[in-house]
């Protein structure tokens, strides 16, 4: 994917406004974002160097990376080499997400969603169509 204009300062804005990210998440996932490069595309700093640029242990920036991963921020994949190096590929459609959330949460002043809520509406709009459709069948 081809890094669009200003994707680098949306990514850094999306990072601070997560709602689910730990703090020490947000701060593995602002060294990711420096670490990258443009030129090439690449991000491939080592848990140590996060660990000791960010003065966490090895095992929390491990921990933080599955954290953004599941959040579907950074892609992973093991390249090996020395150590079996990983390279981080940052999803800059994930990084747009958050921002249009926010700001269609900034504009209507309401809190962000969370996976339950999420199910619940789900739900209901299932539970709409489902009844629409038993409407449709009875007037026929």
């Amino acid at each position: 994917m081809t890094l669009k204009r200003n994707d680098i300062l949306w990514a850094a804005l999306a990072i601070g406004l997560a709602p689910r990210l730990s703090v020490a998440a947000k701060q593995t996932a602002m060294a990711l974002i420096d670490h990258y490069n443009q030129v090439t595309g690449r991000c491939d700093p080592s848990v140590h160097r996060l660990a000791t640029l960010l003065g966490l242990n090895e095992k929390t920036i491990r921990r933080t990376i599955n954290e953004l991963t599941q959040e579907g921020m950074f892609h992973k994949f093991s390249h090996g080499g020395h150590h079996n190096t990983c390279c981080y590929q940052p999803i800059w459609t994930r990084f747009r997400e958050i921002i249009l959330d926010w700001k269609c949460r900034f504009k209507e002043g309401t809190a962000p969603e969370t996976p339950s809520s999420k199910r619940t509406r789900m739900t209901d709009k299932l539970t709409e169509s489902t009844n629409r459709i038993n409407l449709l069948h009875r007037l026929r």
